[in-house]
């Protein structure tokens, strides 16, 4: 196993051998494996990268795990980062081919601004991925006062 650094944090890269047999089908007889059969193959996990932004209580961004076409999940904490005891405050995952996730600051945390950090998981459970951007300052209160007092 190989670390590499992504935006400051240390991820795991992961790889695994498999072997692959291959047979030539005889429907009248034996089905001996073709020749240099079993074939070794190393297939590496890629990390998955993303983006977090925002504007007030919206978090916007992107994410993408690059071993997978389907959905990627994206998890927030609140004033510190997970592997600093930071509060798990929801999940959500992308929706579209541009891989876009959009999530809100709930409630409880709208009264002053906060920290909010941002994780894409890895679809094979490897751990997640900081998203770049994170910490995300949210302020809710910037976008209700001038409603407020208009």
């Amino acid at each position: 196993m190989s670390t590499s650094m992504l935006t400051g944090h240390r991820v795991r890269e992961l790889s695994w051998e498999h072997a692959f047999y291959v047979y030539a089908i005889n429907p009248d007889g034996e089905n001996p494996p073709l020749k240099n059969s079993p074939r070794t193959q190393k297939i590496a996990n890629r990390m998955p990268q993303g983006a977090i932004y925002g504007n007030g209580c919206r978090i916007d961004g992107w994410a993408k795990d690059p071993d997978t076409n389907g959905p990627a999940t994206i998890h927030f904490y609140i004033d510190a980062p997970v592997e600093e005891g930071g509060e798990f405050i929801g999940s959500t995952t992308t929706y579209n081919d541009q891989y876009q996730f959009v999530s809100t600051i709930p409630a409880k945390y709208r009264r002053e601004p906060h920290k909010v950090w941002g994780y894409v998981i890895d679809n094979y459970n490897m751990g997640h991925t900081v998203l770049m951007g994170s910490p995300y300052q949210t302020d809710c209160m910037k976008l209700l006062v001038p409603l407020l007092f208009n």
